[in-house]
């Protein structure tokens, strides 16, 4: 089940990952939300501790994979004297506002080596590949960390870590091929019912099972969702009349009414005060 769960969701909601850094580390850098990206660290030999804004730390002595899957300050440090050897790569995942896994993941995850299935030949060809200068190097510890990552994800599902909501909405596959369908065409007029006829489902039925599942009724997830597409549009430079149109609303008034409703300002005062925060320095 989780097989089939896993190859539903990774090709629509996939990630992907750049390598940065690999080798000795020593000394301090600070990674953060400036980026707008993930981060994955491998910490082959410690010691080294990441630092957190609100004042929690990730003290590491021993081999571990942290994710961050969202963009999240962080200072990376270690003694110059420890000769502690990492890889980073940054993770974006596709659609991250709406992406479930992203979604249901915590801010951070912190995994000891010893403690994840299969990954020993992974890391050694990952190490092996990052000492050489050869054809490809760059692609191969890519993908590599690519699985990293995927195991991650597994290793976090098997455990229990991930939030419910849409992740386990995608777990029923009635109500997957609803949201499937009100991801793709987020213009339509999605109501319950129409919604339950993608599931194959009566409307009471569906009504109930989405909102167990889910956490909230489906009228609210499609508000929700239209709303976090709109401000990722936004960021992307497109009008707010185009975007108003692409998410369903048809008026460029009835999706200002929306976004103050539910996000306290206009779509035009939000993005001004977005690209404020993003010009700051991290």
């Amino acid at each position: 089940m989780q097989d089939a769960f896993l190859s539903l969701l990774l090709p629509r909601f996939s990630f992907t990952t750049q390598t940065f850094f690999a080798g000795p580390f020593g000394g301090s850098n600070v990674l953060g939300p400036k980026r707008q990206t993930g981060y994955l660290h491998f910490v082959r030999k410690g010691p080294l501790v990441m630092h957190h804004d609100d004042g929690t730390r990730i003290e590491v002595d021993e081999p571990t994979l942290i994710l961050y899957p969202k963009a999240f300050y962080h200072r990376v440090s270690a003694p110059e004297e420890a000769n502690a050897e990492l890889i980073c790569a940054t993770v974006q995942f596709k659609e991250e506002l709406r992406n479930p896994f992203v979604l249901a993941l915590p801010p951070y995850l912190s995994v000891k080596l010893t403690d994840l299935d299969g990954v020993g030949d992974v890391i050694e060809l990952l190490f092996s590949e990052a000492g050489k200068e050869s054809t490809g190097k760059r692609f191969i510890i890519d993908r590599l960390c690519d699985i990293l990552v995927f195991q991650l994800i597994r290793h976090s599902m098997d455990a229990g870590h991930l939030k419910s909501g849409v992740l386990a909405g995608f777990s029923d596959p009635g109500i997957a091929r609803a949201l499937v369908a009100v991801h793709d065409f987020p213009e339509k007029e999605w109501r319950v019912e129409t919604m339950a006829v993608e599931a194959s489902m009566s409307r009471s039925k569906f009504a109930k099972k989405f909102h167990d599942l889910v956490g909230t009724s489906p009228a609210t997830y499609v508000a929700e969702w239209r709303l976090a597409l709109a401000r990722d549009l936004l960021m992307q430079g497109q009008t707010v009349k185009a975007v108003a149109a692409h998410v369903g609303y048809g008026t460029q008034q009835s999706f200002a009414r929306a976004f103050i409703e539910r996000c306290g300002m206009s779509p035009t005062e939000w993005l001004r005060q977005v690209d404020g925060n993003t010009s700051k320095p991290a």
